[in-house]
């Protein structure tokens, strides 16, 4: 049994061993995974773009990228930001309410 009491999949039902459960429920604890994998996503993704940059940059393709980022940001870029932001943590800044996505 999980801590919340769901039964765990036997090996021989799954094929598999049960995942682990670390936090008080299955839901909060297959979230957690989901947010975990998609963090490590994010890292393969960051390591590939900066590469990439880098040789733009070396090809004088386009300009430094850490010179771009410490410019402010335009009027349309905040609100592009403002955006994103409450489309992708709405559903935590304002629980129950649809977050469009």
């Amino acid at each position: 049994m999980t801590s919340s009491g769901q039964p765990h999949q036997s090996c021989a039902q799954t094929g598999s061993p049960p995942a682990p459960v670390f936090l008080p429920d299955v839901a909060s604890d297959t979230l957690a995974r989901v947010c975990l994998e998609l963090a490590a996503e994010l890292w393969v993704v960051r390591r590939r773009l900066a590469a990439v940059e880098r040789r733009l940059v070396d090809a004088d393709v386009i300009a430094d990228c850490d010179q771009a980022e410490a410019e402010p940001l335009s009027e349309t870029d905040l609100q592009a930001r403002r955006r994103f932001v409450e489309r992708v943590l709405g559903p935590v800044l304002a629980p129950g309410q649809p977050s469009g996505l």
